[in-house]
């Protein structure tokens, strides 16, 4: 999930550079280098906010993996 989000964010906003930059007639250089910075700053943030939803998906499936072997265990199953 982490290099989904980061891929997406980072495209994303490299897309939202480069199209401001065609708006703005800037010049192909400052566009790219503009791009690569922005896409390389988005992808890091895609890359933290996926890592932070896969470790709270994990321990999820995992406490209710644990409460329900525990209720099983109480039922007497």
């Amino acid at each position: 999930m982490a290099r989904a989000y980061s891929g997406m964010l980072g495209i994303f906003a490299w897309s939202l550079v480069v199209l401001r930059g065609l708006m703005m007639d800037l010049q192909t250089n400052h566009i790219l280098i503009t791009g690569l910075v922005i896409f390389s700053i988005f992808a890091a943030l895609g890359f933290c906010i996926g890592k932070i939803l896969d470790e709270a998906r994990r321990e999820g499936s995992e406490h209710r993996l644990t409460s329900e072997t525990a209720q099983a265990r109480f039922d007497g199953r």
